[in-house]
Formats: structure tokens, C-alpha cells, sequence
């Protein structure tokens, strides 16, 4: 079950969900240090994470069944509700795509990559971010990262590849446990440190970095969708 827009922000102001937020910017940070500058579309829920990047290279796109608000204010939005298996922007639009909170919800993960693919620039590049299925988090029920489908990061290799994608990198980042315990998030960059050593495939999330493969030939269907949202504005690129 996919939880709304309230429900992760809520999730978010806890003490778990601001050490899990913590964790996973420091790991895009370090996946992705040279994204300022890009035009870049972020897809899911992204509100602990938009800090990242200059507002003006971004485009949030909250999927409709998550629900939404203008951000980061409705004078200057650059947000907006989208449908994810029918992308309101042209081919080629962006430069690089985040999908966190959105592809393990998504009924037709597939169709999802399929517009990804559409909307980025040649040589454009994707990060996926999942609860990984080998991991404690996706058998957390009381946080997001327990909804939705898991995957492995074997099976997000695959997925992605078989969308035209070739992987970069692909990494395992959220090893604190996900209790509410005060002395273990303390201690929450100790378990980074001895999990990425000591269970790497074991973390909570994967972390797939991936670039558009244009000279695979992957060739893909447009769906015709009349209740596709209007477009919104096209990111500016910076530099």
C-alpha cells in the first residue's frame, strides 16, 4: 500500500526518519556529486532530500495517488501532481532523474522506466533509490520503507537494463536498524561504516546509479493517456 503525502512528511519529522534522511543524503551526495548545474526531475517523495540542489535546476513530480502541494511555494512552484506511466514533459527534457519513494509503489514498474527513459537527455543519467528486499527495513511495517515491492539489487540490474539503462553503480546504504532506540541512531554512522565493510548487500536501501544506454536501441511505446496533467515549467540549467 502506497502511504500519502502526509503520512511520509509525518514519518519524516520523527527521530528514524530524520536519521534515515540524514543517511541517504549523504550517500546521493557521494553517488552523485555533480549533479549541480542539471536539469533534474525528482520523482516520488522527495521533500528531506531537495536541499541537495540548487530549486531552481529542479522539477519535483509527486506521483498523483501520493498527493501533493506546491513547492517551494505556490508563487514560485516547481512542483506538481504527475501521472508516472505518462510523464507530462517532452522526450529529452532532463538531464538526470531521481526516483525515490516511487518505483516500489508504482503498479507497472516497467511503464515508469519506459517514460524515464523518454523524458532524459542522451547519456542522461537515473538514480534509483529502493527498499532493498534482503534488508531489515523492508520488514519494518511501521516505516515506508516497508511498503511497496523490495528489490534486490540483482533484480533492479535487470530491471533498469532491461528498460535501456546500463548501470553505473550500484550500492547499499541504511544499515542502522530501524528502532526508535536514542542510543542506536546516536550511533547511526557507526553502522554505516561497519555494514558497508562487513554486509554490504544488507543495507535497508539500493542505490543504482545508471546512464541511458542511446546505442542499445531500446525502442519504446508512447501511451496514449487523456487524463495526463498539464505540463509544468522546464527546469533552468544553471552554469
Amino acid at each position: 500500500m502506497q502511504p500519502d503525502i502526509t503520512t511520509l512528511h509525518q514519518w519524516y519529522q520523527e527521530p528514524l526518519g530524520q536519521t534515515c534522511a540524514e543517511i541517504i543524503r549523504q550517500r546521493l551526495l557521494e553517488i552523485a556529486p555533480n549533479f549541480t548545474g542539471e536539469r533534474l526531475l525528482i520523482l516520488g517523495y522527495a521533500e528531506p532530500y531537495l536541499n541537495l540542489w540548487p530549486q531552481e535546476q529542479v522539477v519535483w513530480g509527486m506521483p498523483a495517488a501520493m498527493g501533493g502541494y506546491a513547492w517551494p511555494d505556490e508563487k514560485n512552484c516547481r512542483s506538481a501532481l504527475v501521472d508516472t506511466e505518462a510523464l507530462p514533459f517532452a522526450d529529452q527534457t532532463f538531464d538526470g532523474i531521481l526516483l525515490l519513494h516511487a518505483l516500489e509503489y508504482n503498479t507497472c514498474d516497467e511503464t515508469l522506466l519506459n517514460e524515464c527513459y523518454r523524458v532524459l537527455y542522451p547519456a542522461g543519467r537515473l538514480l534509483v533509490v529502493t527498499p532493498n528486499r534482503l534488508g531489515v527495513w523492508a520488514r519494518r511495517e511501521k516505516t515506508p520503507w516497508a511498503s511497496g515491492t523490495p528489490y534486490s539489487s540483482g533484480q533492479l540490474r535487470k530491471l533498469v537494463s532491461n528498460k535501456g539503462f546500463r548501470t553505473v553503480s550500484i550500492q547499499h546504504g541504511l544499515f542502522v536498524p530501524p528502532m526508535e532506540s536514542a542510543f542506536i541512531q546516536k550511533r547511526a554512522q557507526l553502522w554505516e561504516k561497519v555494514g558497508r565493510k562487513c554486509a554490504s548487500a544488507m543495507g535497508g536501501v539500493v542505490l543504482l546509479e545508471a546512464s541511458k544506454d542511446v546505442l542499445g536501441g531500446h525502442i519504446i511505446r508512447v501511451r496514449q493517456n487523456k487524463r495526463m496533467l498539464p505540463p509544468i515549467v522546464r527546469p533552468v540549467a544553471t552554469g
